[in-house]
């Protein structure tokens, strides 16, 4: 899968043992440009661990200087509203909203 972060094209991988190899979930290469999540972890930890990433290399990419426990923070609470509102941001979440007020109710 590859995502745009900052207008770099980042590819996500999922790659066996990281958990086991490093005690990490998942990393951000700045050399690369390439997160890897280790292919073990559930759905939802794997969906976690991305957004972990992505808030990784947007720090990286824009200089931010985010302390990890910051950056675990919002991965958490982000990640939290996310999933508990169905946010997918792919064009749908306004659409059922914009077509209501295009349409008048008359009683």
């Amino acid at each position: 899968m590859n995502l745009k972060i900052g207008g770099q094209d980042v590819l996500v991988k999922l790659v066996p043992n990281l958990c086991s190899d490093e005690g990490a979930l998942g990393r951000f290469n700045t050399r690369s440009y390439d997160v890897e999540i280790d292919e073990s972890l559930s759905g939802a930890t794997k969906e976690a661990t991305l957004l972990h990433e992505i808030i990784e290399a947007i720090n990286k990419l824009c200089e931010l200087d985010l302390e990890h426990n910051v950056i675990c923070t919002l991965e958490t609470m982000l990640y939290q509203v996310l999933s508990d509102n169905l946010i997918l941001f792919d064009g749908t979440f306004f659409k059922e909203e914009e077509e209501n007020e295009n349409h008048c109710n008359i009683a």
